[in-house]
């Protein structure tokens, strides 16, 4: 997904967002 990529490379280590979107990518 673009969007959590996006994010992955926004957060630079930030867990609590990417599991955030991690979750969010599962409901999708």
């Amino acid at each position: 997904m673009l969007i959590y990529q996006y994010l992955s490379i926004y957060s630079d280590g930030n867990n609590v967002t990417i599991l955030f979107f991690s979750v969010i990518n599962y409901y999708m």
